[in-house]
């Protein structure tokens, strides 16, 4: 009886941590709903909708995490925060979702994010930042694994490209061996192909 009571306790504690990041993933896809999605369910640019350019980066995969030290934890939940430099004070955040259990994510399907923009020089002052953190299941704060810059120039009218970047390491700016491959689009709003 005191097994099989054990084993209600530990099947339980699976249980409980998985409803936790069922509705975690849940308020979050909520949050960013309200934020990222406007009445009718299309992507909120992020900026002026009657901006002349619109950008559009489509989060591909993440390579080569560096594994946990933490020994509560066997594999990474990583996801990806994207923010224009300059707005990023604007709270103009976008959030991906979490991949759990791996050092090599893949969003599958893409997990796009659009702004609506006013370009000078061609984005040649303007730069993209993508974040990657590991979610935190047990504690409030993420952890911080690397970044990305890069600027928008080389992208203006070029079509559908693809841009893969090593990471920079959060704590000490180095780089690293993970890679973010992404897919960027960035166009006038009269040639911007909507088709997701």
């Amino acid at each position: 009886r005191l097994q099989l009571q054990e084993l209600m306790v530990s099947g339980a504690i699976d249980n409980l941590e998985e409803i936790v990041v069922q509705e975690h993933d849940e308020h979050e896809s909520e949050l960013n709903h309200l934020h990222n999605v406007d009445s009718c369910g299309n992507m909120r640019p992020g900026s002026d909708p009657n901006a002349p350019h619109r950008l559009r980066v489509k989060l591909l995969k993440v390579t080569d995490i560096d594994e946990p030290e933490n020994f509560l934890q066997a594999e990474r939940d990583p996801f990806v925060n994207f923010h224009l430099e300059k707005r990023r004070k604007q709270g103009l955040v976008q959030q991906s979702r979490k991949v759990l259990d791996t050092c090599n994510p893949v969003w599958c399907p893409p997990q796009s994010f659009e702004w609506g923009l006013k370009l000078k020089n061609g984005g040649a002052s303007e730069f993209v930042v993508a974040e990657v953190f590991d979610w935190n299941r047990f504690w409030d704060e993420d952890q911080p694994l690397g970044f990305v810059r890069f600027p928008l120039e080389p992208f203006y009218n070029k079509g559908h490209m693809i841009h893969e970047q090593h990471l920079l390491n959060a704590a000490t700016g180095r780089t690293s061996a993970t890679r973010i491959q992404l897919e960027v689009y960035l166009m006038d709003v009269d040639k911007f192909d909507s088709i997701t």
